[in-house]
């Protein structure tokens, strides 16, 4: 199915654009925009997301080599990283937010109500008002999250039984107890949106992409920001877009390994 106010970091010779993915905490409202998705094979790695390199690929010619060893028990097996799918999308960020005038955290309620401090920098915020945070984000989720925006968008029609279209109306995500998002539609948050295509992210630079000695160095316990100090300058130039924009010369070790957890998200 083809179905985002934006920073710009500056890491020295390049600039490249930050990418802000959408975090799933409690509800969030979003109007998902008429631009195409993007889908990538992801390795988890030490709980970290990381591209799949098709052929060639080391994670998978182990995987090989740990189902034909352990036939009957290779899920058990610690080094046995499974294929996931996961897609990324561009989205209008419309959840209701208290916006820190000291950090600017958007903190979005939990339940009905907002927290009374940041939950960034816990500065007393009981006097901000709520508002849309309006901005576009990159939403990424895996193929249950994707079926179920597939089957809104095929489900609801208009009179003469064409289909609505799924960027014309809102959805709304509910993140469960058991921290599984659901999405329902909002069809009378129907308004028109327009969104300039410069606003819109590159979701093709969203997944994190490592050579294969670098996917099994990360794999055996070699930290993601230890991977990226021990590149040459041009080979960190090439890594900045998957890592958010950071690089060493422009961003603290800090600031990295805090991208990765925007990933995560």
């Amino acid at each position: 199915m083809s179905l985002i106010q934006f920073e710009k970091v500056n890491t020295g010779e390049v600039t490249f654009r930050k990418i802000d993915f959408m975090k799933l905490t409690s509800l969030h409202i979003v109007r998902i925009l008429n631009a195409p998705s993007y889908t990538a094979v992801l390795h988890w790695l030490n709980r970290i997301p990381v591209k799949c390199l098709g052929d060639g690929c080391p994670i998978c010619v182990q995987n090989k080599s740990i189902i034909a060893d352990n036939p009957e028990t290779f899920r058990k097996v610690s080094t046995y990283s499974r294929k996931a799918q996961t897609f990324y999308m561009n989205v209008l960020d419309r959840t209701p937010a208290k916006v820190c005038p000291n950090c600017n955290h958007e903190n979005t309620a939990i339940g009905n109500r907002f927290s009374a401090a940041c939950g960034e920098c816990n500065s007393l915020i009981t006097d901000v008002k709520p508002t849309p945070v309006n901005k576009v984000k990159v939403l990424s989720r895996g193929v249950t999250f994707g079926e179920d925006l597939n089957g809104i968008h095929n489900s609801n029609l208009a009179d003469d039984g064409s289909i609505i279209g799924i960027h014309n109306y809102d959805v709304q995500i509910i993140v469960g107890s058991n921290k599984r998002p659901f999405p329902q539609e909002l069809l009378n948050n129907n308004d028109k949106i327009e969104i300039d295509e410069s606003e819109l992210f590159d979701l093709e630079s969203a997944p994190i992409v490592l050579e294969p000695d670098e996917m099994l160095d990360l794999q055996r316990g070699v930290s993601l920001k230890d991977i990226f100090a021990a590149r040459s300058v041009s080979d960190t130039e090439d890594f900045g877009p998957a890592l958010n924009g950071g690089t060493l010369e422009g961003e603290t070790t800090a600031k990295i390994e805090e991208n990765v957890l925007n990933l995560l998200g």
